[in-house]
């Protein structure tokens, strides 16, 4: 049984925002409220008329989606310190028990050693994959642009590295991941878990009527 009865999912990508990491999470909110729990979503503000109906919608089934207003050229990093400082004021009031983090969001809750019980899934490896094409693109730009992209993707890299190195468990959503996690910033493979994304068979049509193999039909 799940011993805990809240948790809450921090991500900077959530709906209406669209992508792979939004429905990730939008599909484990429901899965958890489901479970029992109360369910928060700490995420970024698409400044939308659809966000706020999205929004309400999913207070119905027991899931509040809190947005962090951030008025900055650093937005990215302004939400991994604001999003520690909300889990501290959640934490200190009892609100939440654990907490799901994606990709570096934990970096300054980590820092801060806050006692509470957390995992960080890392959604995918294009930002290390990437990283000679990066290189070749940097090779066109002029020196003064060359200097400050590199500082940015070395300040980047390190934020995931610290992060990971931190989370007292990691998930990847596939072997790869787990490779690239274990290779490129020598992190334990005990401590990482391959936790594939759930597919939903509704979506799909059996071929064959073998459910094991799938194919896309008309959406």
């Amino acid at each position: 049984m799940f011993p805990y009865k809240s948790i809450a999912l921090v991500t900077p990508w959530f709906y209406p925002t669209p992508g792979g990491v939004s429905r990730h999470i939008f599909e484990l909110a429901k899965a958890f409220s489901m479970m029992g729990l109360k369910v928060f979503v700490i995420t970024l503000p698409t400044n939308t008329n659809d966000e706020v109906i999205f929004d309400n919608k999913l207070k119905k089934n027991r899931i509040e989606v809190i947005r962090l207003n951030i008025h900055s050229s650093l937005k990215g990093t302004i939400f991994l310190y604001s999003v520690c400082a909300t889990l501290k004021h959640m934490a200190k009031k009892g609100v939440i028990d654990c907490v799901h983090f994606s990709n570096e969001s934990g970096f300054v809750f980590y820092l801060n050693k806050v006692e509470l019980p957390s995992v960080t899934k890392v959604h995918g490896s294009w930002f290390y994959q990437n990283y000679q094409g990066y290189r070749n693109w940097l090779s066109g730009q002029e020196l003064r642009r060359k200097i400050t992209l590199s500082l940015l993707y070395i300040d980047a890299s390190s934020i995931h590295k610290v992060a990971y190195k931190l989370a007292p468990a990691l998930i990847a959503i596939r072997r790869e991941v787990k490779d690239m996690l274990s290779i490129r910033f020598s992190l334990s493979r005990d401590k990482i878990a391959v936790v594939p994304n759930g597919v939903n068979h509704k979506m799909f049509n059996p071929r064959h009527n073998n459910s094991k193999h799938l194919y896309l039909k008309e959406l």
